[in-house]
């Protein structure tokens, strides 16, 4: 079905009708259409503790709508006149009982075709809404207020003129101060009390972790490591925040049995959601919230950096270290981007360097733990030079040096030029293991 914009002498003649029905049925009715976007079935199910009349709102079960003056002025006055006969707002006049949804619909048709208005529809009216939010207020907005999905919103034949006009006023008007901060704050408070949706928590996974939708709809609870707090992806190992790890234990806890090996899973068929659908689940999500669907891919970078930084120092604190070279490697990072993740880790008391290697803060060996280290590579391999010790052993070759002199002193190690080798480099022997 296709949305028509209302023509100007249409919308006059509808002004004119709403007006000459300041407070009847069919006037509740169609404001709630033309100035709140709700459709027959939502006018039918509302119900008096969902008009917020203080902040002129209709508190919907899945979103708020704002109230005009004249939409707010015709519910105060319907409330008066029929407010005591049900919790439901629209009731019959003469009945005084809860109007059917095919009464709903007859009583818009005959005030509709009373002011001329034949071939305008009761479902116009909640299309032309979303059309007016869109170009007024951006198609996010009008997402957020209607309740339509993104994919129904593109169906239509008429939504890319709606939002090319949304763009235009856009450009031409001021944008609108918001702070990043205050962006994040927005973004995490929505993430929380939607934690339990599918939505919510592909969100929470593409934000904290950085990973793509197609490894979030794929995810299985086989990759889902909440012991060590990893993520065992194909190509890698992705570290959890506590935070996370909280959030997949209460999934998992709602759940029961687990019979669905996905972690993401639909609401009703309970069937692995497919990656383009999983999207727009994401995107609908944030435009009911008034917040832009392009807010995650802005601030993932820094859930990218983030998850860097974890996957750094969870692998040094399992090897007791990390050299350049591996942090390349476990990253896929150039050398300058790695040794710069790496110097930020020292410089905030994260890491500390023990050339050529980079150590959790409080991971540093003792004399005694070195020594005891040599001694079982010099076991394990024979003899070996003081450089061969350093790489095998990820020590900077001073401290090396350290740990030998009084192993030599001992008497444990003998020091030797080894023959067989070009240079004749000195080679050290274990003598008493």
């Amino acid at each position: 079905m296709e949305w028509s914009r209302l023509d100007e002498s249409t919308i006059t003649e509808l002004e004119k009708l709403l007006a000459a029905e300041p407070c009847s049925g069919a006037g509740v009715i169609l404001r709630l259409a033309w100035r709140a976007g709700l459709m027959r079935d939502e006018i039918h199910a509302l119900q008096w503790k969902q008009v917020d009349f203080e902040r002129a709102l209709l508190r919907l079960p899945d979103r708020d709508v704002p109230m005009d003056e004249d939409l707010t002025r015709c519910l105060r006055q319907w409330q008066t006149l029929c407010g005591q006969y049900s919790s439901y707002v629209i009731v019959s006049e003469h009945k005084r009982t809860h109007m059917l949804p095919e009464s709903i619909s007859r009583l818009a048709r005959s005030a509709l075709d009373c002011a001329g208005l034949t071939s305008v529809r009761l479902a116009d009216l909640h299309y032309n809404y979303i059309l007016r939010q869109s170009a007024q207020q951006g198609w996010q907005e009008a997402l957020r207020t209607s309740g339509l999905s993104i994919s129904t919103y593109r169906s239509r034949p008429r939504y890319k003129n709606a939002r090319s006009s949304a763009k235009a006023k856009k450009a031409s008007s001021p944008a609108l101060p918001h702070g990043e901060k205050n962006e994040r704050e927005r973004l995490q408070a929505v993430l929380k009390e939607n934690r339990l949706s599918p939505a919510g928590l592909a969100l929470w996974l593409y934000c904290d972790t950085g990973l793509q939708y197609t490894e979030i709809s794929s995810l299985t609870w086989e990759q889902v490591d909440l012991e060590h707090h990893l993520l065992h992806l194909a190509d890698r190992d992705e570290p959890l925040s506590a935070e996370l790890v909280s959030l997949l234990c209460e999934v998992l806890e709602t759940r029961g049995p687990v019979s669905e090996t996905h972690v993401l899973l639909s609401p009703h068929a309970r069937k692995p959601i497919p990656r383009a659908r999983l999207s727009n689940l994401t995107k609908e999500l944030l435009a009911k919230n008034g917040l832009d669907p392009a807010l995650p891919a802005r601030l993932r970078s820094d859930g990218a950096r983030e998850s860097r930084r974890r996957r750094l120092l969870a692998y040094a604190a399992r090897h007791g270290g990390i050299s350049l070279k591996a942090a390349m490697e476990l990253l896929g990072l150039t050398e300058n981007a790695a040794r710069e993740l790496l110097t930020q880790l020292t410089a905030e008391g994260q890491l500390t360097r023990d050339h050529p290697v980079y150590r959790p803060v409080g991971a540093e060996t003792t004399a005694a733990q070195r020594e005891s280290r040599i001694r079982a590579v010099l076991a394990e391999h024979g003899p070996c030079s003081a450089r061969e010790l350093s790489e095998r052993l990820g020590m900077a070759p001073r401290m090396i040096q350290r740990a030998l002199e009084p192993m030599l002193a001992r008497g444990e190690i003998a020091k030797e030029a080894d023959m067989s080798r070009p240079g004749h480099p000195l080679s050290y022997t274990l003598i008493h293991p």
